[in-house]
């Protein structure tokens, strides 16, 4: 019976890259260049108060996430407030039309806060749009779709995304914000980030503010 199915939790199947992997990319891309590389034992809550701070900021960490939509781990992460940061995205490295609209990634504990929807829905996959309340529409207004304020939301918890989690909670302590701006990590046109060297090249090639391969953290000077 398919109602005895358990429902799938998360999707992070792909392959993975230790700190010894993003260290031996790092030192083979950046020896000279005129960037800052630091490593943090707390890095997601680290990045996501750097987010706070105005930073658009390429990340790889974990698994690769399997499937239509990139879901924290190999993303572009900025601040939703303003949609001021879609015009900056769009420049530094997507080159997308006005009208294709980002999305936000929300902490489980803001979801009725934020959108019209049901207790307990779950919806970790960011394939579902809701309405936005007005608070909602306020806060993550970069990752709501321009025409009718819906918003196209992954709904992240601690339990299966628990990395990503602490991002946003890193985020949400320097502004009250319970959700970020989440995009593919990827120029337009090229597939999304895999390696240390995928994230490395689009970094190089776009204007990402920084970029951060698990523990370390880069940042042009």
């Amino acid at each position: 019976d398919y109602r005895n199915i358990n429902p799938i939790s998360n999707i992070y199947w792909g392959p993975e890259y230790s700190n010894i992997d993003a260290e031996s990319a790092i030192k083979k891309s950046f020896s000279g260049n005129n960037c800052s590389v630091e490593f943090h034992d707390d890095i997601d809550r680290y990045v996501g108060k750097q987010v706070a701070r105005g930073k658009i900021i390429g990340r790889l960490r974990g698994r690769m996430e399997w499937g239509a939509r990139a879901l924290g781990n190999r993303s572009i992460i900025a601040d939703p407030r303003s949609q001021n940061v879609i015009h900056r995205i769009n420049k530094a490295i997507k080159m997308r039309d006005f009208w294709m609209p980002f999305a936000p990634a929300i902490l489980d504990r803001y979801a009725k806060e934020y959108l019209n929807i049901r207790d307990n829905f779950k919806c970790p996959f960011m394939v579902m749009a809701f309405d936005t309340t007005k608070k909602g529409f306020d806060e993550i207004t970069a990752g709501t779709h321009p025409f009718d304020q819906t918003a196209r939301a992954q709904i992240v918890d601690r339990k299966n995304h628990s990395s990503f989690y602490s991002l946003i909670e890193g985020f949400e302590e320097e502004t009250g914000v319970g959700g970020v701006l989440n995009t593919s990590f990827n120029l337009h046109g090229d597939p999304i980030v895999c390696s240390p060297e995928d994230a490395i090249y689009t970094f190089v090639n776009s204007d990402l503010d920084a970029l951060q391969i698990e523990n370390y953290y880069i940042e042009r000077k």
